[in-house]
């Protein structure tokens, strides 16, 4: 029986946001039509190829998942009952505003979606239009008011960092989010990325990055917001109410086995010599469609990299350490590299916890986050 996460991108948006670079392809639903059938024959596939598989988590990704609606609801059911699903899985659908409905939520909630992860980014019209966003505040407010009636755990997505973003709207926008139905708050700073609108616009010099400092302050800011507002922080960009941590983003941060279906996405699968295989099994949509059953074992992967088990340990560590739970003392001792966390605590990067004997980040390592992760790997 293997165990693992499953993740299942999604690669259709109704439009590119300026600051998104996530394999996305604006198309037709006779495409969403090929690409469902796609998925099918590939869930068929690993059943084959994998043997047992126990389930633990199911995340749609995007792109925006909930473009396909009720379409997703024949791929949701193969895997309810060709896998073995653990009792009381964590099945989340990623959706926009826009396109979420409630036809979309009655076909996937009795096959056992449990969980929205909403893509807000902002309580701000005017920063919505700026960012390409498609829905307006009045269709957020109507989607979360339909995720309430239909009693389904619900994250946000708030960007900060944004141009013309002020710390008094920023504040506006931490009140709104934290006064709303939800179980979970994801707060992640713009960075403008290569082959994007919005890197274009910067080379043009027409967009200006936020500086760090400023996004630094607005980072604080939330939490202190989130926090006053009986959220927790679990993790560097993630805040829940008790007992509402995302488990699939977990599993990722714990070093955890996860399956990627779909183009662009990521696999990582454990080696026997105790290190792990990522590897992407296709990269565009139409290489996808042309060969879904793809083998995981294939030498026409998209991309493949073998980890040994000491690279495996110290990556372990790093991601770890995004966690407000850290990493422990016998992991970095296993992994040789108690002189670098003694230099994190020396640098007030991290604390250690004699109690627990765990190694934490500190206020000023949640801050300084690339640094301690470069230092770790």
């Amino acid at each position: 029986m293997t165990d693992l996460s499953l993740y299942i991108h999604v690669p259709f948006c109704a439009s590119r946001c300026g600051y998104c670079d996530f394999y996305s392809n604006v198309t037709t639903p006779e495409v969403h039509a090929r690409y469902i059938a796609a998925l099918l024959h590939q869930l068929e596939s690993l059943k084959s190829q994998l043997g047992g598989i126990r389930l633990h988590t199911v995340y749609f990704g995007g792109g925006t998942p909930s473009l396909l609606g009720t379409r997703l609801a024949p791929v949701l059911d193969f895997i309810r009952t060709e896998f073995d699903l653990e009792s009381g899985a964590e099945i989340t659908l990623e959706a926009n505003p826009d396109s979420l409905s409630a036809a979309t939520l009655d076909a996937l909630i009795p096959l056992g979606l449990n969980r929205v992860s909403l893509g807000v980014q902002s309580f701000d019209g005017a920063l919505l239009t700026r960012l390409g966003r498609r829905h307006d505040v009045a269709q957020v407010h109507a989607a979360l008011d339909l995720l309430h009636q239909h009693n389904i755990a619900t994250s946000i997505d708030l960007m900060c960092a944004l141009p013309g973003l002020t710390d008094a709207g920023w504040a506006a926008t931490l009140e709104e989010a934290a006064a709303a139905p939800v179980a979970h708050v994801s707060v992640y700073p713009l960075t403008i990325e290569p082959g994007t609108d919005f890197f274009l616009q910067w080379q043009r010099g027409d967009l200006l990055e936020t500086e760090d400092d400023v996004a630094a302050d607005q980072l604080e800011q939330a939490q202190h917001v989130l926090e006053d507002h009986g959220f927790t922080r679990y993790e560097i960009s993630n805040y829940a109410r008790p007992g509402q941590e995302a488990r699939h983003n977990t599993a990722y941060w714990i070093g955890a086995s996860y399956l990627g279906l779909g183009p662009s996405a990521a696999s990582m699968l454990p080696t026997s010599d105790g290190g792990r295989r990522r590897f992407i099994l296709h990269e565009t949509l139409e290489d996808y469609l042309a060969d879904p059953t793809r083998a995981l074992d294939s030498d026409q992967l998209a991309f493949s990299e073998q980890l040994d088990p000491d690279t495996r340990r110290r990556e372990d560590l790093m991601l770890n350490m995004r966690l407000t739970s850290g990493a422990s003392k016998a992991a970095v001792e296993e992994a040789g590299e108690i002189d670098v966390f003694s230099t994190l605590v020396r640098d007030n990067l991290a604390t250690y916890d004699e109690l627990t004997q765990h190694y934490r980040p500190t206020q000023r390592g949640w801050l300084l986050a690339n640094e301690v992760f470069r230092r770790i790997l």
